[in-house]
């Protein structure tokens, strides 16, 4: 599965994700240039899965982007955050207004990637952007 991953430590993206790898019980270890593995704390490391959407500038979406509706036919034209919801075992929109619902590429293609839940802007209420 593709990911990208966030560094609390410095405040951005991880240059190489070929470096890391997670296990099977979702731990994010890191690979040294002498192939050892060593195993980074979660709080300082955070995992985005990428969705396998594309919004309409073919970029990839990834768990906590923050997207907009650039065609303002959707249920509201207020950004959103993407996530994945573990009871329904899908991929859902939240904005700060409590609406949410399904996400999928059809909902993509109409929307623009803006930022994401680290670099700004969207109540996010403190939920996981991972798998949970």
């Amino acid at each position: 599965m593709k990911f990208r991953v966030w560094s609390n430590l410095n405040k951005r993206y991880v240059q190489d994700e070929d470096d890391y790898f997670i296990q099977s019980d979702g731990e994010l270890f890191e690979i040294s240039w002498s192939g050892a593995s060593n195993r980074l704390n979660p709080e300082e490391y955070i995992v985005e899965f990428y969705t396998g959407f594309y919004d309409k500038n073919n970029r990839e979406i990834y768990t906590g982007d923050i997207l907009v509706n650039v065609l303002n036919d959707f249920v509201d034209d207020m950004p959103f955050v993407v996530k994945w919801d573990d009871r329904f075992l899908t991929w859902f929109w939240y904005n700060s207004n409590d609406n949410q619902d399904c996400f999928n590429q059809s909902i993509a293609e109409d929307c623009e990637i803006i930022s994401n839940i680290h670099e700004g802007g969207i109540y996010d209420k403190g939920e996981s952007t991972g798998t949970s």
